[in-house]
């Protein structure tokens, strides 16, 4: 698609893919979420459910995720050639590896999973 996706709301599963142009997913409640773009930014703010899986991936855009204060979450987010910025106050992130260009931590006993991945762009988590 060439076109920009936006998702308001949902409650289920939710798989977006595009070429172009931006993902945005707002207000979601799913256990299942998996959006990539190729040279998009992908954006996403909703809860992060137990035993969850969120899936975020752009080869030259921007990923971008905002969580609720008590979200808990095992965190694998690589970024090729752009930073990753994340407050680890803010979720009492403990860190299990650190660079640049990577970050491996949980919060608390989380049991979902996030993978944030880009090639080109940054990576930013941060509290709601």
């Amino acid at each position: 698609m060439k076109c920009g996706v936006i998702v308001r709301g949902l409650h289920g599963p939710v798989k977006v893919s595009n070429m172009e142009n931006d993902i945005q997913l707002t207000g979601i409640r799913s256990s299942q979420v998996e959006a990539r773009s190729m040279s998009g930014n992908v954006y996403y703010s909703g809860e992060i459910l137990a035993r969850g899986s969120y899936f975020l991936k752009s080869f030259s855009g921007r990923v971008d995720m905002d969580l609720p204060a008590g979200a808990k979450f095992k965190l694998d987010a690589t970024s090729g050639r752009g930073g990753i910025e994340i407050n680890p106050s803010d979720f009492q992130l403990t860190m299990q590896k650190q660079t640049s260009h990577l970050v491996q931590g949980l919060v608390e006993s989380a049991s979902a999973t996030v993978s944030l991945w880009t090639q080109d762009g940054s990576i930013r988590v941060r509290k709601k």
